[in-house]
């Protein structure tokens, strides 16, 4: 349910705003690496901040979403608090507290949140066992 923000069968469905950079439709560019800071592919094709409201979908098909909730951005230091309120696929190893920081490319970079592992099969290690990709930031792009 969305009473604050534009739905369309729930939903969010908003626009970037010149006086909210933070506000729109994003997709992941990288994610940064906890260990060394470097940078892989990004594998989340929609995330959506709009007025308190987000979704983080991976792979964007009709109105499927992975999980969506409630967000807090404290303008005066950048750090940024996301809540699960529900989902189709809420992965149990999310880190949805840290800092927001804006490029001047009209980017944005999540730094110490983790939006979680998506079992998809793509890492391999020992004995063939799969190994969680864990990162500690994500670099967005509009």
């Amino acid at each position: 349910m969305c009473l604050q923000v534009s739905c369309v069968d729930g939903l969010l469905t908003c626009q970037p705003d010149a006086n909210d950079p933070f506000q729109g439709r994003w997709s992941e560019r990288s994610s940064i690496s906890c260990d060394d800071g470097s940078e892989s592919p990004g594998s989340i094709g929609e995330i959506i901040f709009c007025q308190g409201r987000f979704s983080v979908t991976r792979t964007p098909f009709e109105t499927f979403i992975d999980y969506m909730g409630n967000y807090e951005l404290n303008r005066d230091t950048n750090e940024l608090t996301m809540t699960v309120t529900g989902g189709n696929f809420i992965p149990d190893d999310v880190d949805l507290s840290g800092t927001v920081e804006f490029g001047d490319d009209g980017s944005i970079v999540l730094r110490d949140i983790y939006l979680g592992s998506f079992d998809d099969g793509s890492t391999t290690g020992e004995n063939g066992g799969e190994v969680p990709i864990v990162a500690c930031g994500h670099d967005l792009e509009p």
